[in-house]
């Protein structure tokens, strides 16, 4: 009998303890899906609510633990006078050369996106690169300034790109060009990004200072990021400015890169090469066409 008190015990025992593991396993209801970002250190969340259709296309956890930084994306819009380095900047930022870029000015013709994204926290920027703004002298040239006004309207936040040469002066930093572009930008209600490229040509970095603080005293930007977009110097600052801006929660897949065709690649790659190999010979307002 004794015995058998023992076995009924042991029993007992082991139902409680299938019982507690039981309530261990059990996950309370949940009414949404949270995307979770597979990383090396595990799945991460960036806690955004999609849509069911989406998510047999996404990692998708019930359970997610949460992360310190919330998931951003928006649209920034890339504009400037011609030749500051508007497309070389999408280019870094994208990882991809989606933009053709030589020294003639207005090589840009119409409006490209390239999307950028960071894992470290979870942020998606679609890039708007723009035609160069200036002072239009013909058909061309107007088509191009409403393109690029265009570009910013509606955009989360504006980066607005100018460039130093190897020395500044700062009674004329953002003089000539750069303040007509400031007039336009007076219009708009979306945060302005000043961004200084080119900075690696400056000999002396510490005439910045004056130009910067200028730079505040001619409009009010929301930051202020001097880089070098082809030296890839400083990059990661202007993304972690800008998404401060950005809306909450994740808008484009992972494999989304632009919303241009291979078609329009090859014919802006054969453009760029005839653009940067005659001088007279060719029209600056030349469009190069692929067949079908």
């Amino acid at each position: 009998q004794s015995e058998l008190r023992n076995r009924r015990g042991q029993n007992a025992d082991s139902g409680a303890d299938h019982g507690k593991r039981g309530q261990e396993n059990r996950q309370e209801p949940h009414g949404a899906l949270v995307v979770a970002r597979c990383t090396p250190r595990g799945p991460t969340n960036v806690g955004r609510v999609i849509r069911p259709q989406r998510a047999a296309r996404l990692a998708v956890l019930n359970r997610a633990p949460m992360t310190e930084e919330t998931a951003r994306s928006g649209r920034v819009a890339i504009i400037g006078r011609p030749n500051v380095g508007k497309s070389t900047l999408l280019n870094m930022l994208a990882g991809h050369k989606l933009a053709i870029a030589t020294p003639k000015p207005q090589t840009t013709r119409t409006r490209i996106l390239g999307l950028c994204t960071r894992a470290e926290p979870p942020t998606q920027i679609a890039f708007i690169d723009t035609p160069g703004l200036h002072r239009p002298r013909n058909a061309l040239g107007r088509a191009l300034v409403e393109d690029a006004k265009a570009g910013f309207s509606g955009a989360d936040a504006i980066a607005m790109i100018t460039e130093v040469g190897k020395s500044v002066q700062p009674q004329q930093f953002l003089g000539g060009g750069d303040a007509e572009v400031l007039e336009q930008l007076r219009q708009q209600s979306a945060p302005v990004v000043l961004v200084v490229n080119k900075v690696d040509r400056l000999k002396n970095k510490a005439e910045m200072l004056p130009a910067l603080a200028r730079a505040n005293q001619v409009f009010n930007f929301s930051a202020i990021v001097p880089l070098s977009a082809l030296k890839h110097d400083n990059l990661g600052a202007l993304v972690t400015a800008l998404r401060e801006y950005l809306p909450e929660g994740l808008s484009y897949d992972d494999q989304d890169l632009t919303d241009r065709s291979e078609r329009y690649f090859a014919s802006e790659l054969l453009r760029e090469a005839v653009l940067e190999h005659t001088r007279q010979e060719a029209s600056h307002p030349l469009e190069a066409r692929t067949p079908v």
